[in-house]
């Protein structure tokens, strides 16, 4: 296909193939400019259903504006002998090719990730559009110009591959009982035949946060039919036994995510959002900051955590030596343990040497207190 020309989109190189289309990288011959051009299987073209799907995924998408949104510029018409999607052309790397790179070390990531994904959602699902299919690899991070991440300021999470995605009333292509999308990432209620909404993806985006803090995914199998009745039973690790950096607010997110009941999870991708949000602010990262340290941590990942550690470090401290002055010595000592775990192969550090002397000092009061309780019993036996 490389060097073909379909309508006046001329093919350069091939970048993406998944299970239904090939992706190439392509010049838009009438306005001068790169896209991308999704071409339908050879062997899918015949096929009625396949072609409905793919310009169900050119419907979807086209009414969908959002910065965090792969952006639609046209689709073949249905007479056309080939079936293909012509949308912008993303310069930069998928999630997935991103965490192989440099996993992140620090869960924060996970969850300033996770905020941009769930302000698409929100866009999609406000829409009545369910994606269906949210997955590192249909995650991408939008780079300028020539996609080089460290010598371009922009850094944008993007949603992209609607291509299995339902419409809300619409859905009236995948009608044969196929089982569409990626089983790792697959909602229980998808597996067992229910009926999917929007809950759904946000049963999706909590794997990806699991995967991304853990750097496991929560439902592990064999095989494929081993990890759907994984997700069917529900059962997994929870996430803060296999991360020690994950404060307790942002693993509570996730695991409500991930909860096989969708009532029990979060009921919109708006309120998902404002979860990982707070969780954010228990690490002193405010809202306007997500975008910046996200475009500061694709630019740079390692000198970036080397900045945070030292800020989150000191964040941590002072938080509990708040919740001490204010009589909340149990969970003073949870913000320390956490802030230990920050830089464990350097003890002698000082930040480990001041939190070591909070703990001491909590210790000797604790001892203090115990030693007058002992006393006042002595003396109450004397009288």
């Amino acid at each position: 296909m490389v060097g073909r020309t379909l309508g006046h989109y001329r093919l350069l190189e091939q970048v993406g193939q998944g299970g239904m289309a090939a992706v190439y990288r392509a010049r838009d011959l009438s306005l001068d400019r790169d896209c991308a051009v999704k071409v339908l299987h050879r062997h899918l073209q015949s096929e009625r259903e396949s072609r409905l799907r793919f310009q169900r995924e050119a419907q979807a998408v086209a009414r969908l504006r959002h910065p965090n949104i792969l952006e639609i510029y046209a689709y073949s018409v249905d007479e056309a002998d080939e079936s293909f999607l012509v949308t912008e052309f993303i310069a930069g790397p998928t999630l997935r090719s991103q965490m192989l790179a440099h996993p992140p070390r620090f869960p924060e990531i996970a969850a300033m990730i996770g905020c941009e994904v769930a302000r698409a959602l929100a866009v999609a699902h406000r829409q009545g559009v369910v994606h269906r299919d949210i997955k590192p690899e249909n995650i991408m991070v939008r780079g300028e110009g020539s996609g080089d991440l460290n010598a371009h300021g922009d850094a944008t999470i993007v949603l992209c591959d609607f291509g299995i995605a339902r419409i809300a009333d619409k859905d009236n292509v995948t009608t044969t009982g196929q089982l569409l999308g990626s089983p790792a990432y697959m909602a229980p209620e998808h597996i067992k035949g229910q009926r999917v909404d929007s809950r759904s993806d946000l049963f999706s985006l909590g794997t990806v946060l699991y995967e991304l803090i853990s750097g496991q995914l929560p439902f592990r199998g064999q095989n494929p039919h081993d990890t759907l009745v994984r997700i069917a039973s529900g059962e997994h690790q929870p996430v803060s036994e296999l991360a020690p950096l994950c404060s307790p607010a942002l693993a509570r997110v996730v695991e409500r995510a991930l909860s096989s009941d969708p009532a029990a999870r979060p009921p919109e991708a708006e309120l998902l959002r404002q979860d990982l949000e707070a969780a954010l602010a228990d690490s002193g990262l405010a809202e306007d900051e997500i975008r910046p340290q996200l475009r500061a941590y694709f630019q740079d990942p390692s000198a970036w955590e080397a900045a945070f550690a030292e800020r989150l470090c000191r964040h941590l401290i002072a938080q509990g030596r708040a919740e001490q002055r204010a009589g909340r010595t149990a969970l003073a000592l949870s913000l320390w343990s956490r802030a230990q775990q920050i830089d464990p192969a350097h003890p002698d550090s000082a930040a480990n040497h001041e939190i070591q002397a909070l703990l001491g000092s909590v210790t000797r009061q604790r001892k203090r207190r115990r030693l007058l309780r002992a006393g006042a019993a002595v003396l109450a036996a004397g009288g």
